[in-house]
């Protein structure tokens, strides 16, 4: 059970209607069992209706049930890796427990490049006639590399900087949903940040562009507006998230994307190492 946030609920019960209190002590009560609840389904149990729980949910301080699962799985983090110290003579142990847990991410993620939804996924990013990709806070440099790396193995590869160009990328797309050959690579992790929803939204609705959406296990807006996505999971038992599974399959993708069109691929790697040549920076 999260303490912090029980003792938020709690402490707000008085200041609440009597609606709004009956919302709060059903979830002060079942918070162990709130990431599978959805504002309709919590409404229902609570005989309330769902302006109700919105209601309630902002004058807590949240933005949305998906702005209160986010801060109970913060705080599971946090309470799971803080609520102790840690002696140099357990830290084997310890490590031992993480690379159990690191390489049954890796080993579900190798079966799943063997799946047809992967090879979906890679020709969707193979074929595409251009390829963006973005990332956001922590994993923004993680993406970039990714792009970079994608660069050398197809060609029409950019970086999406929302915050900077503000999607001046796809301004002559504005008014046309028709579909188009081309493909937005999102990769997030928690805590997911607010504009990737956004921009798969805008890429997939309003401009006909299909999303491919790479993230950890607990990204739950991905399946709405993703074409293809994949889960690499974070939560190995370290301090903060991993990204062990999140990079290794951006790098099976690059190879994967690479093979799909050995000959061209090939060429433009010899191309990029005349070049680096040319810098004389190496």
């Amino acid at each position: 059970m999260s303490k912090t946030t029980v003792k938020k609920l709690q402490a707000a019960l008085p200041k609440l209607s009597a609606t709004e209190a009956r919302i709060g002590n059903y979830i002060i009560r079942n918070i162990d069992n709130l990431a599978f609840e959805t504002g309709s389904s919590l409404a229902r149990m609570v005989s309330v209706s769902e302006i109700s729980v919105s209601r309630f949910l902002r004058k807590i301080g949240y933005k949305g049930i998906a702005g209160l699962k986010l801060e109970l799985q913060l705080e599971a983090v946090n309470e799971r890796h803080l609520t102790e110290e840690t002696s140099p003579s357990d830290w084997q142990d310890m490590y031992s427990v993480v690379r159990e847990n690191e390489m049954r991410a890796i080993d579900r993620l190798f079966q799943e490049f063997g799946s047809e939804s992967w090879r979906e996924l890679v020709r969707a990013v193979a074929d595409a006639e251009q390829v963006f990709v973005t990332g956001f806070q922590a994993l923004k440099g993680t993406a970039e590399d990714f792009a970079r790396r994608l660069t050398l193995a197809r060609d029409n590869v950019r970086f999406l900087r929302a915050n900077d160009n503000m999607l001046g990328e796809w301004l002559s797309f504005v008014g046309d949903r028709q579909p188009k050959p081309y493909v937005l690579v999102l990769i997030d992790g928690i805590p997911y940040a607010g504009e990737g929803l956004r921009i798969a939204e805008i890429a997939k609705k309003e401009l006909g562009i299909k999303v491919v959406v790479i993230s950890d296990e607990t990204c739950e807006w991905a399946p709405a507006v993703a074409d293809h996505m994949l889960f690499a999971p974070s939560r190995s038992g370290l301090f903060i998230e991993s990204t062990v599974a999140l990079v290794l399959v951006l790098n099976i993708l690059v190879d994967s994307v690479a093979r799909a069109s050995p000959v061209n691929s090939k060429l433009r790697l010899d191309r990029w190492q005349i070049l680096m040549q040319r810098l004389s920076i190496f």
